[in-house]
């Protein structure tokens, strides 16, 4: 189980940080920070992850153990079963950005 304890303090440390970084999507993110899952092909199973922000087009997410995480997945946003296929673009510590493939949202991935 991935558990976050993350305050205010330095949530907005985070944030300004991020937003000093030069902006290069197409779309931009809204904050978001819900709870998501990340279902592989059958090898590695569920991951519980957070999901930070996203867009339209991608998102940031954070796993446990990022190393763990395939290139290509599916990711179960919140508990209202919205599947997205998903790419890898980055990875920087336990946080993972994703692209999201055309034609998400995608069905009878489970």
């Amino acid at each position: 189980m991935l558990v976050i304890n993350v305050s205010e303090q330095r949530l907005q440390s985070i944030e300004c940080r991020e937003s000093a970084m030069t902006e290069r999507r197409l779309e931009p993110r809204a904050k978001i920070f819900e709870f998501g899952t990340v279902l592989s092909d059958g090898t590695s199973g569920e991951t519980t992850c957070v999901i930070w922000d996203a867009s339209g087009r991608g998102a940031r997410i954070e796993v446990e153990h990022p190393e763990k995480l395939p290139q290509r997945f599916v990711l179960d946003i919140g508990d209202r079963n919205n599947l997205k296929r998903c790419n890898v673009i980055w990875r920087i510590g336990r946080k993972v950005g994703v692209v999201f493939e055309p034609g998400s949202p995608s069905e009878g991935v489970r």
